[in-house]
């Protein structure tokens, strides 16, 4: 099996969609240890403002190390974090995706 890509989305009112992003984008110092969870080989965090969306999305080398991502006590503090202050919603459960093709590599952490 190739690689496998974690999708987490997470939706905000839309009068809270730049602060949501400001608090997704210093959310990295935070997250710092995903860095060292085996099976990472890479990891996104991104904004969709006309959607008043984030997201993170992760590729790992099987859905066990993906999973990880479902027990990792930073991200869990985080997600009740974000639905407290900025009245997050989630898509729950955060899908696994395997993957069928790919272009390019990842590289490196």
């Amino acid at each position: 099996m190739g690689p496998v890509v974690r999708v987490g989305i997470l939706t905000v009112p839309r009068d809270r969609i730049d602060e949501a992003a400001e608090a997704m984008r210093r959310a990295e110092a935070e997250l710092i240890g995903i860095k060292q969870l085996p099976g990472l080989r890479a990891f996104f965090a991104g904004v969709d403002r006309e959607r008043a969306q984030l997201t993170n999305v992760s590729v790992w080398d099987s859905v066990e190390h993906a999973e990880q991502l479902s027990t990792f006590q930073p991200m869990l503090d985080l997600g009740k974090k974000f639905a407290a202050e900025v009245r997050a919603t989630f898509v729950r459960p955060i899908p696994n995706f395997e993957c069928l093709w790919q272009w390019g590599e990842l590289l490196g952490k």
